[in-house]
């Protein structure tokens, strides 16, 4: 996800400094925002070595269901989570948004743990939607109102914050996901998700680029961190996949382990 004038800052830089730069990445992922994708074309010109063993999944339905996205065989794979009771198929963005929330609700209520969920969106007007809907299951305290570069939002304690952008001051990263601990007109404290979560405080007025985190663009998910529990995952998801011009809605696989 770097674009061909940041590769090539980087590059310049490093030979400068008389250091090899070695690339990791999947050329299949989201491409990046900025002009040029240098990656996908270097490895299609001068090739790259591969991991072809799946990890991060324990069910071999979910194994071949992910070497199938990774070859685009996408239909293949949205039929394996949907025998599996994982997906089911709506006919508008209502019906998409109101089964999502009944399974988030769920969710919520056989788990309680918020950190373990994520929805997903294409449209930034989608993720504003799912945001509203998804922090009334969680029935936040009393609000604060604060400006962020997205409008005007509302926190309370317990909310899912994301961070819109890079901010080396307060050491977090776009993307990053974590729950207020504590909100006031002069501070928010937020715990960050992630193999070492940690405590951050910071001035609202002055890093304005955070938002509601209960749901993110795809894009944004990319590289987004979430609480992995002992018996699993209960991601509730959101794909617009526009297949057969429908909406699709994952559903928690119950006792499986993702």
């Amino acid at each position: 996800m770097i674009g061909a004038r940041q590769l090539a800052r980087a590059a310049s830089k490093l030979n400068d400094l008389g250091a090899k730069p070695v690339l990791v990445g999947d050329p299949d992922q989201l491409q990046p925002i900025e002009a040029g994708t240098p990656f996908c074309r270097w490895v299609e010109r001068q090739g790259a070595a591969q991991l072809t063993e799946t990890h991060c999944q324990r069910e071999g339905w979910q194994k071949l269901a992910s070497r199938s996205l990774a070859d685009g065989r996408v239909p293949e794979a949205v039929a394996q989570y949907t025998m599996q009771g994982a997906v089911s198929r709506v006919v508008d963005r209502e019906a998409a948004i109101e089964s999502l929330v009944e399974t988030y609700a769920m969710g919520a209520a056989a788990n309680g743990n918020p950190t373990s969920r994520l929805a997903f969106a294409h449209k930034r007007k989608d993720v504003h939607a799912l945001n509203q809907v998804l922090r009334a299951v969680d029935d936040s305290s009393s609000e604060l109102l604060f400006s962020t570069d997205t409008g005007q939002r509302a926190f309370a304690n317990t909310d899912r914050i994301v961070f819109t952008r890079n901010d080396r001051d307060i050491g977090v990263k776009n993307g990053m996901l974590g729950t207020a601990s504590a909100v006031s007109e002069r501070e928010i404290v937020e715990t960050l998700y992630g193999d070492s979560p940690r405590t951050i405080k910071f001035d609202p007025h002055k890093p304005q680029s955070f938002d509601h985190g209960y749901a993110v663009t795809i894009h944004k998910s990319q590289g987004a961190t979430l609480e992995r529990k002992q018996n699993g995952r209960q991601v509730v998801q959101k794909m617009k996949a526009r297949m057969q011009s429908g909406y699709w809605v994952a559903r928690p696989c119950g006792g499986l382990s993702l």
